[in-house]
């Protein structure tokens, strides 16, 4: 009975996802289940993680991930965080502090491996966690138990952004990829 009683113990704990593994799939990888939940209208990417650092250095920037920026195609601007946050108010939380960066529609398109859609005035960029140096579709950083609550913070981040421009659908929404290559530890 107390073997019966044990196994009983020890099969529900290793069927418990907080037990099965360390590091959940939705803080490994951007999962089949995440892309359905989120429909991001697509996927860019900045190819390597030093022409996303170059890309906002030069713009008097400090790089940032997990967070998102507003393009106003007419103006040729990324809105700065007020003007972003009075269009989409409920955005605020994951949007980007930045100021203003003036870019050419083409140069942001080639920065972000993106076409823009003609008919839509705005567009949402946000900036995933960073991928890993393998090519393998993880986050850079899983295997780490330090970073485990910013992995958690950039997944809710994440979903919170696709949940608010779901719900804006005038204003297309994209998950910019950064791969790691090219990371340079500080």
């Amino acid at each position: 009975m107390i073997r019966l009683y044990y196994l009983l113990i020890v099969l529900c704990a290793a069927s418990c996802h907080a037990f099965s593994s360390p590091h959940p799939d939705h803080l490994i990888m951007l999962t089949e289940s995440d892309k359905k939940e989120e429909l991001w209208q697509q996927f860019g990417t900045t190819k390597r993680f030093d022409i996303f650092e170059i890309f906002f250095i030069s713009k008097g920037l400090t790089p940032a991930y997990q967070v998102g920026y507003i393009y106003d195609k007419e103006s040729q601007v990324i809105l700065e965080f007020e003007q972003a946050k009075s269009l989409v108010p409920s955005a605020k939380a994951v949007l980007s502090k930045s100021s203003k960066i003036k870019i050419k529609q083409e140069e942001l398109e080639s920065f972000l491996n993106i076409k823009l859609p003609t008919s839509h005035r705005y567009a949402f960029f946000y900036f995933d966690t960073p991928l890993s140096k393998a090519n393998n579709g993880k986050y850079e950083f899983f295997n780490s138990a330090n970073m485990r609550k910013h992995l958690e913070k950039g997944y809710n981040r994440r979903k919170f952004a696709a949940h608010v421009f779901k719900e804006h659908r005038h204003i297309p929404w994209y998950l910019i990829r950064i791969p790691s290559v090219g990371f340079v530890p500080q």
